[in-house]
């Protein structure tokens, strides 16, 4: 059995590629995301205004209304904007090892370091989703988009999972549960980064690299005994 690496290329590397693949409103919607999610990381969303996305564009506010309604809006796609690219560094590492067991250390590993960073970049939001209720996203509209990264993410995991069965480097018993170890793989790893974000503690500790390789290991004797 072959993993499926073309899963890769479902994710944009550089924006370069995006303006070549995109028309010029795509290139332009890309342009306010990037521009907001960078204001959002140094001044966090309340003190971030429609205004101050237009000026770092060095464009009117009327451009940005055409692409987005409000900033609500905007934040939603940051939001869809930093899934992709938590995935794409996850797709990367899986791509640079060849066994089983090295690619799931390595998603695992990336996933937890990704997350790191990108908690480190938002700090400012994270203090002021912990201290504020002025944050309403519509879940309505971010439920397709996480439904979608879900199903990718345990279609990565349960290839990972199917090519230690193949290779020998799993017990067989779990051969008849691959979707569901996927899924609350996950499951898991989703509910850690949700309660990483809402911790008012700080997540240093959290991220030593012997805690994560006790994890590692853990899951991974669950999967070979």
């Amino acid at each position: 059995m072959v993993f499926n690496e073309s899963l890769v290329y479902l994710y944009r590397k550089t924006i370069l590629v995006e303006k070549i693949m995109f028309t010029k409103e795509e290139i332009i919607r890309n342009e306010v995301i990037i521009t907001a999610q960078r204001l959002f990381q140094k001044y966090g969303y309340s003190k971030t205004t429609m205004e101050d996305i237009a000026k770092a564009m060095d464009r009117g506010k009327s451009t940005i209304y055409y692409y987005f309604k409000s900033k609500d809006e905007i934040f939603e796609a940051v939001i869809i904007k930093e899934a992709d690219d938590v995935v794409y560094a996850i797709l990367e590492a899986i791509k640079q090892k060849t066994t089983a067991e090295d690619k799931l250390k390595a998603y695992l590993t990336t996933f937890l370091e990704v997350i790191k960073v990108k908690l480190n970049l938002y700090e400012v939001f994270r203090n002021e989703l912990l201290n504020s209720e002025d944050i309403s996203l519509n879940q309505k509209n971010l439920r397709i988009p996480i439904m979608q990264y879900n199903a990718r993410e345990i279609q990565v995991v349960k290839e990972i999972l199917l090519l230690g069965l193949d290779s020998k480097e799993f017990t067989t018993s779990i051969s008849d549960d691959v979707d569901l170890i996927a899924y609350t793989l996950i499951t898991a790893l989703r509910s850690m980064a949700m309660d990483l974000t809402l911790n008012e503690k700080d997540l240093n500790s959290f991220f030593e690299v012997d805690k994560m390789n006790i994890m590692i290991t853990i899951l991974l004797r669950g999967l070979k005994n």
